[in-house]
Parts: C-alpha cells; structure tokens; sequence
C-alpha cells in the first residue's frame, strides 16, 4: 500500500512540474508587464447612422515619452466570415495619456473598431491591439 501512495505521489509531482514547465512567457497574460502601457480602453456606440469611436490611452508619467494610436471602423462582413475596413484614422500624441474620437457615418449592419496602440520610451515602443464590442445597428 505504501508504495502504491509513493508511486502516485511521485506521478502528481512530476504532472505539476509539466505543467509549469508549458507557460510560454510570451502568452498574452504578459500584458501585464507592458513598460510604457498602464491601460487602453476601445468602445463604439452608433446612434442615429453615426459611428463614434472613441481610444483611450494611460502610459506612465515620465516613462512613456509618446503614443500612436490608429483606429479603424470595420463592418463585419456575410455570415460573419470577414471584416472590412469603414474607416480608418491615425494619430500621435506626444504626451504619457491620450484620447481619440472619431465619427463617422454608417449603414445598417454589425461594427467594430480596431485600436492599435504603440507606446514609446524614448526609441523603444512596444504595440497592442484591441478590439471594441460588435455593435449592431
């Protein structure tokens, strides 16, 4: 019986050790640990055939030295198999935090915005992409 404990005991440790040994430093949870992100935040809301897309950006003061952000409404294509691009805007920001709002005029049918952000300390930059919610209109 004890031996039977031992070899189970031995099996558990080893299963424990496999699948810490699997986590991939490059997995999306690293987000955490971006350097010159603190947050982004990416919504749409139409209203009236009215598109507004809004990107909001937080870095850190006096570590984030600038932000790009480009947003792009896009329309989800038949039977939801694609999206197509609406509309699409860029700018940057020479300052730690940012705010882009954009409107545009839109059909009927299932939207979104695309939101890539590229933060920068002095020359180094690190780029995250986000996506708003589908809004139906």
């Amino acid at each position: 019986m004890l031996g039977i404990v031992l070899v189970f005991s031995v099996m558990a440790t080893v299963n424990a050790q496999g699948i810490g040994d699997s986590i991939n430093p490059d997995d999306p949870i690293v987000g955490t640990y971006a350097l010159y992100t603190k947050s982004t935040r990416t919504d749409l809301s139409i209203s009236s055939g009215q598109a507004s897309a809004l990107a909001i950006f937080n870095g850190y003061n006096g570590i984030t030295t600038k932000v790009t952000i480009t947003m792009t409404l896009q329309k989800q294509g038949f039977l939801g198999l694609w999206w197509t691009d609406e509309a699409s805007w860029t700018e940057t920001f020479n300052n730690y935090n940012a705010t882009m709002d954009r409107k545009a005029t839109v059909s009927g049918g299932t939207y979104r915005v695309k939101a890539v952000y590229t933060a920068y300390g002095g020359s180094a930059s690190e780029t995250f992409t986000e996506y708003s919610l589908n809004v139906k209109y």
